[in-house]
């Protein structure tokens, strides 16, 4: 694996996501992705200031601000 850790995949990702043009259905992934996020947190694998910068980005691309 290169030197691109989790975090950083995880981040671009849902930079992609929230950047994307609305869509049917972007609210409805984002939000789900927002309920990984809290599962991956909460298994260990990103910290909670990491979990909260991810967020922030998510929500930032949610017409409703989920």
């Amino acid at each position: 694996m290169n030197d691109i850790t989790y975090f950083d995949r995880l981040l671009a990702s849902a930079e992609r996501i929230a950047h994307h043009a609305w869509h049917p259905g972007k609210d409805q992934a984002i939000v789900q992705c927002l309920e990984d996020i809290e599962m991956i947190a909460s298994d260990g694998r990103i910290s909670d200031e990491q979990r909260e910068v991810i967020r922030t980005i998510l929500r930032s691309g949610c017409s409703n601000a989920a």
